[in-house]
C-alpha cells in the first residue's frame, strides 16, 4: 500500500525529526510534480501524532466516570505514586489520542471556574459522528444538569458542534 506526501511536507518533517532514508533506496518510488509516492508504513511511522491531553482534577474518579458515561471512554487500571500523592488514568477513545486525568496533593486550582476562555489549552473536541448525536448527547448531558456554554451550530471552520463543561469546569466541543 502507498501514499503520496508532497516534498515540501516531507522537509517540513525532517526539520522535526523523521528519518527518511535517501530516495535512492526506494526501488517502488515516483517522484512527480514534487510528489514523492512512499510505502504507507513508512509515512505513519515518521507522521507526528497528537498521543494524549493531561488535565489534573481534584476529584478524579468522577471525571472518569463522567467521561466513561458520556463518551464511551475506557480507562486503564489506576496508576498510584503515594510517595508523590499521584494518581491518574489514561481514558481511550476510539482514536488513538487518549486523555490522562490526573489527581496530585496540592496542585493549584484552573482559571477556567467559570467556564470562561483563557490563555493556553482552552478546550479539546471528542467527535461523536454525526449532528444528531451531537444534538442528543447535549441534551443528554443539559438533562443531567452539565453546563452547555455554546449551543449545537455548524461553525465557521465548518465543525457541527456544542460546548459543554465537564465536572471540573473543562470546554469540552462535542462535533460531528
Amino acid at each position: 500500500m502507498y501514499g503520496y506526501v508532497h516534498i515540501g511536507s516531507l522537509n517540513v518533517m525532517r526539520q522535526f525529526g523523521a528519518y527518511f532514508p535517501q530516495k535512492e533506496l526506494f526501488s517502488s518510488e515516483v517522484q512527480k510534480e514534487n510528489v514523492l509516492i512512499l510505502p504507507l508504513y513508512l509515512i505513519l511511522l515518521t507522521m507526528p501524532y497528537l498521543d494524549h491531553i493531561a488535565l489534573y482534577s481534584s476529584q478524579l474518579e468522577v471525571i472518569r466516570q463522567f467521561y466513561e458515561t458520556y463518551f464511551g471512554a475506557i480507562a486503564n487500571e489506576k496508576y498510584i505514586n503515594p510517595r508523590k500523592g499521584f494518581e491518574s488514568y489514561f481514558l481511550s477513545f476510539s482514536g488513538e489520542a487518549r486523555l490522562e486525568i490526573m489527581q496530585k496533593e496540592h496542585v493549584a486550582d484552573g482559571a477556567n471556574a467559570d467556564g470562561s476562555e483563557y490563555l493556553g489549552l482552552t478546550h479539546f473536541a471528542l467527535s461523536v459522528g454525526s449532528k444528531e448525536e451531537v444534538d442528543r448527547l447535549t441534551e443528554r448531558l443539559r438533562d443531567h444538569n452539565y453546563r452547555v456554554v455554546g449551543e449545537p451550530r455548524t461553525t465557521g471552520d465548518g465543525y457541527y458542534e456544542s460546548v459543554i463543561l465537564d465536572p471540573d469546569g473543562n470546554r469540552v466541543e462535542i462535533v460531528a
